[in-house]
């Protein structure tokens, strides 16, 4: 067509037709293929800002957890010191001077108070063990969700880079 003059034959027009048809098709496919990567780049941000989020509600429940757990800690150690000093107390009343209390009663307010401080260092060792408990729990829920969205977040990228793959090589070999 750059002679105008000169006409082309059949077989040419049809071969040109087939030609500009493949190219064609050959370029819708590459616009979709790239349209599936930017698809697939957005699923895959959505599903990093999903692990990110489940990381944060993780490390904050984790953070409560800890808080709570060494506030009744603290707690406890408070309330074992003061026993512990009651009952000192009393063992120095027993061998002291100060004996304004009778034996018996002297005996009976330090049976209550060993009874009380086993009761207290029980409580805690069960109270250590349920936040322990507790901590594993938190950690499985955050591994049980975390695991599909890392699955995804594999799946994803590994159609990326195939996606992404340069396969127009042969195709420009040859058509030098």
């Amino acid at each position: 067509e750059a002679y105008p003059n000169m006409d082309i034959d059949d077989q040419f027009a049809i071969e040109r037709s087939q030609t500009l048809a493949v190219i064609r098709l050959q370029l819708e496919e590459k616009s979709r293929q790239e349209a599936s990567v930017e698809l697939l780049m957005k699923n895959l941000a959505f599903f990093r800002n999903n692990l990110t989020q489940i990381n944060v509600e993780y490390k904050t429940a984790v953070s409560k957890n800890k808080g709570q757990r060494n506030s009744e800690i603290k707690h406890l150690h408070n309330v074992i010191n003061l026993l512990k000093k009651e009952q000192n107390k009393i063992v120095q009343t027993k061998t002291g001077f100060f004996r304004g209390i009778s034996k018996r009663d002297r005996e009976q307010r330090e049976i209550a108070i060993v009874e009380e401080l086993n009761d207290k260092q029980t409580e805690l060792e069960l109270m250590i063990l349920n936040f322990n408990e507790h901590q594993k729990s938190l950690q499985d829920e955050y591994e049980r969700k975390k695991e599909p969205i890392l699955e995804q977040i594999r799946n994803l990228k590994k159609k990326i880079r195939v996606l992404e793959t340069d396969v127009s090589l042969e195709d420009r070999w040859f058509a030098c």
